[in-house]
């Protein structure tokens, strides 16, 4: 079974947003060229922690791996994301690693380090097609969830009266970096997904942090809100595992 990080990164890889009805920009797919060959984040999801790590940049491709372990199965010595990696990812469910072409946003091939083969890539088709049609629209600061006491009528609404989420770098939070908030909502087409809400958040441009990854993703309309967050990020980890030969040119 192809791991639920693998297709929320061809999610992510194809999420496009709307500045205005003529002009789609898709920002996910356009700001992955800002990656850099071993940069890492760690995602969370309900009690599932995901490293995707970036191994190769060539072009418009990147080659991924993406490391999948169950909260219940991180050691008790567990020092850190880095070293759990170095370290041979103790506990570790699923590994798996595949090319993402920025052009497209299209997952060219994947390859099952869990089971020593590659990954069929039928089962991510269809979801593509519609994920590259989902449009996000930015969410204006007068609509974004307010912090404080702070009061502002918009266009004066202060950038720091807004939620921004946390952003951690090395395991370290880094304090006072303004994030993009983007809405869409998932076309009726009988998924799971079905009408509901999605907000991303990323970090702003203008900031020295990547913006290709959202450190934030919310699903409204399941049962409650599912959130999914980067607890941790960096860069120059170096890889623990030769790439198969189907993912090298």
């Amino acid at each position: 079974m192809i791991t639920r990080f693998f297709i929320l990164f061809c999610f992510l890889a194809n999420l496009s947003l709307a500045e205005t009805d003529s002009e789609l920009v898709p920002i996910i797919r356009r700001n992955i060229t800002q990656a850099k060959e071993n940069d890492f984040v760690v995602v969370a999801f309900e009690q599932t922690y995901t490293l995707l790590h970036i191994l190769k940049v060539a072009n418009d491709e990147f080659v991924m791996e993406e490391i999948t372990v169950p909260s219940q199965k991180l050691s008790k010595n567990f020092f850190g994301w880095r070293d759990w990696f170095i370290n041979g990812a103790l506990g570790h469910t699923g590994w798996i690693a595949y090319t993402l072409d920025a052009s497209s946003g299209k997952i060219k091939n994947a390859y099952s380090y869990t089971r020593g083969s590659p990954l069929e890539m039928q089962s991510t088709d269809l979801f593509l097609s519609t994920l590259f049609n989902l449009n996000f629209k930015k969410i204006p600061l007068s609509e974004r969830k307010k912090i404080g006491a702070k009061v502002a009528i918009a266009p004066y609404m202060d950038p720091n009266s807004v939620w921004n989420p946390p952003l951690i770098v090395d395991g370290k939070r880094i304090n006072g970096v303004f994030f993009e908030a983007w809405k869409a909502k998932w076309p009726n087409d009988n998924s799971y997904l079905s009408d509901k809400n999605i907000e991303i958040y990323l970090p702003d441009e203008r900031t020295s942090f990547s913006s290709y990854f959202p450190y934030w993703l919310q699903i409204s309309g399941l049962i409650g809100k599912a959130k999914i967050r980067i607890i941790d990020s960096g860069s120059n980890l170096p890889p623990v595992k030769e790439l198969p030969l189907t993912l090298v040119d």
